[in-house]
């Protein structure tokens, strides 16, 4: 008997979407990671927006919080990537 998680990735390889799952998942794995190192109010200053060119960009309206991001930013690369085969993120840029 086959399980639907053995099935899963074979579907979404075939269907073409690896890359969007894999982006969406790392986004999810940027909010955890965020709210583990500094906090769950910190999410409120701070939300993972998009990946783009393996780039992690980071919404910021409090810059106070943003100035915080560069003192754990290869902890953050290394937690979202964990979940991969190959690198999905390799730096993150703000945005304000």
């Amino acid at each position: 008997m086959l399980l639907i998680k053995d099935l899963l990735p074979k579907a979404v390889k075939k269907a073409g979407i690896k890359q969007s799952v894999d982006i969406a998942l790392a986004l999810e794995r940027a909010k955890i990671i965020l709210a583990r190192v500094y906090g769950k109010e910190f999410l409120l200053g701070v939300h993972p927006a998009y990946i783009q060119y393996k780039t992690l960009v980071l919404a910021c309206t409090d810059s106070s919080a943003a100035s915080q991001i560069g003192y754990c930013e290869e902890e953050i690369i290394e937690y979202i990537n964990q979940a991969f085969e190959k690198r999905v993120v390799e730096r993150i840029s703000l945005i304000t």
